[in-house]
């Protein structure tokens, strides 16, 4: 997921809070969110929070706004916008309502690609990382998906945690669900606040889309 949170006047030195989020931009998992963050992140009134990714909205959030502070801003001088690209916030249901109430005016974006791409290469990514959690067959574990699929896989935080283990459980749904777009944006409640760009966009079209 990538996420930009603008902050109003940004000035070196001032507390970031929860609250003066103003837009958030969600990047679907593999669907190039790590190449735009890193364009953005060159443009002078952009600052990506150190590391690029945060489980600040996915298992952190009870550590508090000023936690997210000391892990992701020690760098941050007041540029205008924050980056966040934590890409896998897109499709946590349980996020959606964490990151809706931090502010009532979030604008959003999110990248997309086709399904069946994007989801060959989250399982690429995720067999390489920890082999053993996925089938080794991408078509074994397509099949193993569409057998196990559910419309909602990560209600609560509860339900994720276990699949973010080193030797948590076999990952089965993130591919199905990656990629069910409008499912994943229509958990928000203010899903009309957002701007749905292919990837394709960003290769052809880049300089017109900022």
């Amino acid at each position: 997921d990538i996420i930009i949170k603008m902050i109003n006047n940004g000035i070196p030195g001032i507390k970031i809070h929860e609250k003066q989020t103003k837009s958030i931009l969600l990047g679907a998992a593999k669907c190039g969110t790590t190449t735009l963050a890193s364009w953005l992140g060159r443009h002078p009134d952009v600052y990506l929070i150190y590391n690029k990714e945060s489980t600040f909205w996915s298992r952190d959030n009870y550590r508090g706004w000023e936690w997210y502070e000391r892990q992701h801003l020690r760098n941050y001088f007041g540029e205008k916008y924050i980056l966040d690209a934590t890409a896998i916030n897109l499709m946590l249901g349980f996020n959606s309502t964490r990151i809706s109430m931090s502010n009532d005016d979030i604008k959003y974006i999110v990248l997309i690609r086709e399904p069946f791409a994007r989801a060959y290469s989250h399982w690429s990514m995720m067999n390489s990382w920890r082999p053993g959690r996925v089938k080794s067959d991408f078509i074994d574990a397509m099949i193993d998906c569409f057998r196990n699929y559910k419309i909602d896989p990560y209600p609560t935080e509860a339900e994720y945690v276990p699949y973010m283990e080193p030797k948590g459980e076999l990952y089965i749904n993130p591919f199905i669900d990656g990629s069910m777009y409008a499912n994943n944006i229509l958990r928000y409640k203010d899903y009309k606040n957002f701007i749905v760009i292919p990837t394709s966009q960003i290769r052809n079209r880049f300089n017109d889309l900022l």
